[in-house]
C-alpha cells in the first residue's frame, strides 16, 4: 500500500494537540482544538497555527459572533502517536444525499427553505463552500467518497466493473480500526457486487427514507454498545421519480412535500412526459411548468431535511449526538434543465453537477461556524476522517485531510468516461476525448462556464493559460494516478434491480 504517512493527533481522546494563536499580532499558545473553537477573543481576528511546515487553508466563519476568522492549519512538525483506544473514538455518521444540488440548499445562499435542519447542523459544522464530488454517477462517485480515489484510481467506471480487493474502503479501515459499521443504501447502484459491501458488520438496502429509517434504527438497537459505530446512509428520494410508478411525475416527493413550494404543482405539470422538459402534445414548457417542477425537486429536499431532523432528534435521545462525529453532502448535483432537454440531469462535468454540499461536525461543535470558500473533494473525505481518528493513511491517496488543509494550488479531478476536467481554482480544463475539443473557463469571471477560453480568437490571448493546465494535467495524472486495476466481471445485477434502475430512466450501462 505504499509508504504510511505521518500520523497526526487526533482531535479527541488527547490533550496533545496544542495550538498557537496570533491575536492582535501577537503570538501566544494555547491548548486544544476545543479552546480554541470556545474562545471568542473579545471578537478580535485570530489567527491559528500548528508549528512545522505549514499548509494554508483560509477560512471565514464565527465562533462566537460575527468575527471574521482566519485559519492556518499546518501539517505538525513533530508526530504524535495517536492515544485514543477504539472506545473513545467518536461514533460517525455519513449522510449521502443522492442528487442534491448544493445550490438549492440553504446554508449555501438559496431563497427557499429547503434545509432548515441541514442548516441549523452547519452552525456547528465546519462547511466547504466549493466541494466537487469525483463525478456526477452514482456508482463512480461513491467510490470515490468511500475509498478516497480518484475515478481512474479505484477503476470502477461502469457497471461492469469491481472493486479491486488491494484497494480499502472507508468500511473496512474504520472496520479493523474498532468500528461496528452498518451500511443503508438505495438498491442499484451501491449494490454489494461492485465492492460497496465489504467491511460492513451490517449493509442493506431501502426504497425510501422511511424504510432507511426503520433499517437503520433496528439496527442500532442491536448495534454493540462497547463499541464506535460508524453508519453510512444514502439516500435517494432527492432524485427523479420511478417513471412506472408514476408516468406524469419528474421528482415525485411524498405529500406534502410535493406541494410544499408550488401548491398546484401537479396541475401545472399534467401531460409532460417525465423527466423531459417537453408535453406529450410537443409543446414546450412553460415558465409557471418550469417552476412548478423545481418546485417539487426542492419539495423532495425538504423531504429528507425533515426526515434528518427526525433522526438528529432520535441520536440526540440515544446520547449518539453531541460527541459524535457527521458529514453530511451529495454524490453529484442536477441539472435542473440548465443545459439539457432533461430536467433529470446528471452525468456531465459541469459546475451544477460536479459541486455538492458538504459540512462535517466534529463532537462537541468543534470548529463550528466556519466555512472554508477554497475548493476540496471527495478524495479528502478519507483522510480528513482518518486525520481526526489519528490513524494513518498511504500515500497512495491523493486526497488530503482538511484538517491541515489542500496545498495551495492543488489541483482536483473530476470526470466521466471519455471527458477530463481539471481544476485549479479559478481555472478549468475540460478535455473532450469524445469531440476532441478542450475548454478552459475561469469560475471566478465565469461561474456558469459560458466562454470558452480556447475557442476561436480567445485562443492566442490564453495560449500560455492553456498550456500550463495541460502540462499540471499532465503532471499530476503521472505522479498521482496509480490507477489499482478493477476487477471485470459479467453484469451482477438481479434482474429486479435493472428493472428498477430502467424505471428511473437509466440505460442498462450508466449511472
Amino acid at each position: 500500500m505504499g509508504e504510511s504517512r505521518a500520523k497526526i493527533s487526533p482531535m479527541w481522546g488527547t490533550e496533545s494537540m496544542g495550538l498557537h494563536t496570533l491575536v492582535g499580532g501577537r503570538m501566544s499558545t494555547m491548548g486544544t482544538v476545543k479552546e480554541l473553537v470556545r474562545e471568542s477573543h473579545g471578537g478580535r481576528s485570530l489567527l491559528a497555527v500548528r508549528p512545522g511546515n505549514m499548509r494554508t487553508m483560509v477560512v471565514r466563519g464565527n465562533l462566537s459572533g460575527p468575527a471574521s476568522v482566519v485559519l492556518l492549519l499546518g501539517a505538525c512538525g513533530t508526530s504524535v502517536e495517536p492515544t485514543q483506544t477504539p472506545a473513545a473514538r467518536p461514533h460517525i455518521f455519513l449522510i449521502s444525499i443522492d442528487t442534491l444540488r448544493q445550490d438549492h440548499v440553504g446554508l449555501y445562499g438559496y431563497e427557499r427553505d429547503t434545509t432548515p435542519v441541514i442548516d441549523e447542523l452547519a452552525r456547528s459544522s465546519l462547511v466547504f463552500e466549493r466541494a466537487y464530488t469525483t463525478a456526477s454517477y452514482t456508482l463512480i462517485a461513491h467510490m470515490s467518497m468511500l475509498t478516497g480515489m480518484y475515478p481512474r484510481q479505484h477503476g470502477v467506471l461502469t457497471p461492469r466493473n469491481i472493486l479491486s480487493e488491494r484497494v480499502p474502503t472507508l468500511a473496512e479501515r474504520l472496520h479493523e480500526a474498532g468500528y461496528y459499521t452498518m451500511g443503508f443504501h438505495f438498491p442499484g447502484w451501491l449494490d454489494e457486487n461492485y465492492g460497496f459491501g465489504r467491511g460492513y458488520d451490517h449493509y442493506e438496502s431501502h426504497r425510501t427514507a422511511e424504510i432507511a429509517e426503520e433499517h437503520l434504527f433496528a439496527a442500532l438497537n442491536k448495534a454493540p454498545k462497547e463499541k464506535p459505530l460508524f453508519c453510512f446512509v444514502h439516500l435517494f428520494d432527492v432524485h427523479n421519480a420511478s417513471l412506472s410508478r408514476q408516468q406524469e411525475a419528474i421528482y415525485d416527493p411524498p405529500a406534502p412535500f410535493d406541494q410544499w413550494f408550488v401548491k398546484d404543482a401537479h396541475e401545472q405539470i399534467a401531460g409532460m412526459k417525465a423527466r423531459w422538459i417537453w408535453k406529450k402534445d410537443g409543446s414546450t414548457v412553460s415558465p409557471s411548468q418550469h417552476e412548478a417542477i423545481v418546485g417539487m425537486y426542492d419539495g423532495g429536499i425538504r423531504y429528507v431535511d425533515t426526515k434528518l431532523g427526525e433522526w438528529i432528534e432520535n441520536f440526540r435521545a440515544r446520547g449518539l449526538f453531541e460527541d459524535s462525529l457527521f458529514v453530511v453532502t451529495s454524490d453529484h448535483g442536477e441539472g435542473l434543465h440548465q443545459r439539457t432537454k432533461t430536467y433529470s440531469g446528471h452525468g456531465g462535468v459541469f459546475e451544477e453537477g460536479l459541486v455538492v454540499p458538504f459540512l462535517v461536525r466534529f463532537p462537541g461543535g468543534h470548529l463550528g461556524g466556519v466555512r472554508v470558500p477554497g475548493p476540496v473533494s471527495h478524495v479528502d473525505l478519507l483522510p480528513t476522517l482518518m486525520a481526526a481518528l489519528g490513524l494513518s493513511v498511504d500515500d497512495r491517496l491523493p486526497g488530503f485531510s482538511l484538517l491541515e488543509g489542500r496545498p495551495k494550488g492543488a489541483p482536483l479531478f473530476a470526470e466521466r468516461p471519455g471527458i477530463d476536467a481539471m481544476v485549479q481554482w479559478p481555472w478549468k480544463l475540460v478535455q473532450r476525448a469524445d469531440n476532441g475539443r478542450n475548454y478552459l473557463y475561469n469560475l471566478e469571471a465565469d461561474p456558469l462556464e459560458s466562454t470558452n477560453l480556447v475557442q476561436g480568437k480567445r485562443l492566442a490571448e490564453n495560449a500560455q493559460r492553456f498550456e500550463s493546465m495541460l502540462e499540471l494535467s499532465e503532471q499530476s495524472l503521472d505522479q498521482r494516478f496509480q490507477p489499482e486495476e478493477a476487477t471485470p466481471q459479467a453484469d451482477g445485477r438481479s434482474e429486479e434491480t435493472r428493472q428498477l434502475l430502467r424505471d428511473l430512466g437509466y440505460a442498462d450501462d450508466s449511472d
